[in-house]
């Protein structure tokens, strides 16, 4: 594509030279539009290719301009200072109009990564969940998808202890634990406060080991990070997708009233839902 942009520019240029040196007026003064035009047209078409507008505008612009200096008419001598002229500020602002692309681009994506990720942990938040779950659900179709739902025990207290900033610590320890754990294609998310989701697909690892492996996992978090009697622990909530369907928010349900189930055991267990709640049920997909 971009060779036949390259070719059209030097066949137009070498085309509106010929015109001139014809010495033909309505020649001459369609050769010369023809080029200009090609270079304007090119500037719209390419924003994303500033190198290209500046290329296709000198390949066709040149050889007429060449032509119009040695033809010894002054009124086309001037029109080619002026086609020069032309050529340099649209090669700037190509430029220019580039970066502002490139920038607002840029920005865009952070943007988006700003609202999809937890600030202090860098994890998904609940929007990035809900995105990434529909993928990983187009990925796994026919898999066993589960959804844990984290609660952390004792965090308060860990606050209330050592402050906010060490609170902090703990949750990205917390957050670097799940990450390590997870398999590839899983997803870890940090939803709000002291709670956790992690969706597996369950391909290397059944619901029991897993949520057994995540409270060793905070257990640890908890070893590197307090300094006292205060400890750390998390209650688990699990649903299933052959139990519970595959949308989000009855996932969610289900783990979230096996979780309360877990924290009135007495905490840091887990504890698997058998089917979604009666009054959040929606079919499966």
């Amino acid at each position: 594509m971009i060779w036949l942009e390259l070719l059209g520019a030097i066949s137009v240029g070498f085309g509106a030279a010929a015109c001139i040196v014809n010495d033909s007026a309505m020649a001459t003064a369609l050769g010369w539009m023809t080029a200009v035009a090609l270079a304007a047209e090119t500037s719209f078409r390419n924003l994303s290719m500033p190198r290209l507008i500046v290329a296709t505008s000198l390949l066709g612009v040149a050889p007429c301009t060449i032509a119009c200096l040695f033809s010894g008419d002054a009124s086309l001598q001037a029109g080619a200072l002026l086609t020069t002229l032309f050529v340099a500020s649209n090669s700037i602002a190509a430029f220019r109009l580039n970066r502002v692309l490139v920038t607002t681009m840029r920005a865009e994506r952070e943007n988006d990564n700003r609202a999809r990720h937890d600030k202090l942990t860098g994890l998904l938040n609940r929007a990035g969940l809900e995105r990434e779950l529909e993928l990983l659900k187009q990925d796994s179709v026919g898999a066993n998808l589960a959804l844990f739902y984290l609660d952390l025990d004792g965090f308060k207290l860990v606050n209330d202890t050592f402050g906010h900033a060490a609170g902090d610590r703990v949750l990205r320890s917390v957050a670097e634990k799940l990450l390590m754990l997870a398999g590839p294609g899983d997803i870890v998310a940090r939803i709000g406060g002291d709670e956790f989701i992690v969706v597996s697909s369950l391909g290397y690892i059944n619901a029991d080991e897993f949520g057994a492996a995540i409270i060793g996992a905070v257990g640890r978090a908890n070893q590197e990070i307090s300094t006292s009697s205060a400890q750390l622990s998390v209650s688990v909530g699990v649903s299933q997708s052959d139990d519970c369907g595959y949308d989000l928010a009855t996932l969610m349900s289900a783990a979230d009233a096996a979780l309360y189930t877990a924290k009135k055991d007495g905490g840091s267990r887990s504890v698997i839902a058998m089917s979604a709640p009666r009054d959040s049920w929606i079919s499966r997909d």
